[in-house]
């Protein structure tokens, strides 16, 4: 792998640091949540609490998946998660072996990432702000892990927004979902609970930050549900996509502590953001 390719994925925070070449851009389409028979409220309620308790159901995650860059530029990325603790550690390695290209750790409101080929650290608040400058979309730690397990945008998310003005159709095999002024849109699979396809709108402006689509390959023996690939295409602030296919899941399997603990080594240079 060359330098050039090394520096790709080591500013490529999982699928959201989508800071590479950018790809052929892509119109949002809006097609499917069009046309579609809306439930009653009371059936509303039913579902927005069912998708509240499948979100719960895992309480920490480990994922190993491939990554691929719209160029073809490819990766493998390890991301470990406690739902419950606010903590992530996502992880990008080359497609074979050798050093990591690039570690990240989020706890609670901190967040330090490390890209060891550059011999740097960025460290400071894990403010949607600074988070920004390295998923290259404004979002919470929440967010970012409803997104790679395929659940609904947890609660969190409904600060900004006017719950009662949310609105659920339905069809044979899916729910849609759409938030005020449609800052989220989301296709749910009514038997496995999963979102298989999201955009995510500025509430404001209704200007698309990103979308995600996913795919579910087998049943799970425990019934529960994780992608088999997830597709993921920045809007804002430029057009970058990427896809990562999940190769191997452990569910609700605690994780070390020191999982989450990174240090500083003493030769890097320490940004701040």
């Amino acid at each position: 792998m060359t330098r050039k390719e090394n520096y790709k994925l080591s500013i490529l925070l999982l699928v959201m640091i989508l800071l590479s070449g950018c790809s052929t851009y892509r119109p949002v389409d809006y097609s499917s949540f069009t046309g579609k028979l809306a439930v009653t409220p009371e059936k509303r309620e039913e579902i927005l609490d069912q998708l509240a308790r499948k979100r719960n159901e895992i309480k920490t995650i480990r994922i190993l998946g491939d990554l691929t860059l719209a160029d073809g530029t490819t990766g493998k990325a390890i991301i470990v998660a406690s739902f419950a603790e606010r903590k992530i550690r996502i992880e990008i390695l080359p497609p074979q072996t050798g050093q990591s290209l690039m570690i990240a750790a989020i706890q609670g409101n901190s967040a330090l990432i490390l890209i060891p080929p550059e011999r740097r650290a960025i460290k400071g608040t894990a403010s949607q702000k600074n988070l920004r400058r390295v998923f290259g979309a404004a979002v919470e730690p929440e967010e970012l892990l409803s997104v790679l397990t395929g659940r609904f945008i947890s609660d969190t998310f409904w600060s900004s927004i006017d719950i009662p003005k949310t609105t659920v159709t339905e069809d044979d095999s899916s729910f849609y979902i759409t938030t005020f002024n449609q800052a989220l849109l989301a296709r749910i699979d009514k038997e496995s609970g999963l979102v298989k396809e999201l955009i995510r709108n500025n509430v404001f402006n209704q200007n698309t930050i990103y979308t995600a689509r996913s795919t579910l390959d087998s049943t799970p023996e425990e019934q529960i549900y994780i992608p088999s690939t997830l597709e993921l295409r920045i809007y804002q602030p430029e057009n970058h996509q990427a896809q990562l296919d999940i190769k191997s899941v452990q569910i609700n399997a605690p994780p070390r502590a020191e999982v989450f603990k990174l240090t500083v080594p003493r030769s890097y240079l320490v940004e701040r953001f």
